[in-house]
């Protein structure tokens, strides 16, 4: 785990990161119509921060090194993921059931 952290530290901090919006748009936005939905499910336990708190757990060797490689990679995805959908896109619903929480999109443009 100690070097996956040391591997991918700068993409975790990276924001938005194109590899994600990239994959998202070629491979679910492009082949989407007008009034289209896709949900995205998310685990929240393991995907607790938000990009300004996940950066500033980056940027401090102390809690970089304590806090759990997944919680920062879940996190980063979530936030990436949220963000890919931001453009052309409405949130028509979130639903959560306990730690999981369901963000439906409905594309607009």
């Amino acid at each position: 785990i100690a070097s996956g952290k040391k591997l991918y530290k700068e993409k975790l901090y990276e924001f938005p990161q194109s590899n994600i919006i990239n994959y998202v748009n070629n491979n679910y936005k492009k082949n989407m119509n007008i009034g289209d939905k896709i949900g995205i499910v998310f685990l929240d336990s393991v995907s607790l921060y938000a990009t300004p708190e996940l950066q500033r757990i980056i940027n401090d060797k102390k809690d970089y090194k304590n806090i759990s490689f997944i919680f920062m990679a879940f996190s980063s995805l979530r936030n990436n993921l949220l963000y890919a959908f931001k453009n052309d896109f409405k949130i028509d619903s979130i639903t959560q059931s306990g730690d999981w929480t369901l963000f439906v999109y409905e594309k607009i443009k």
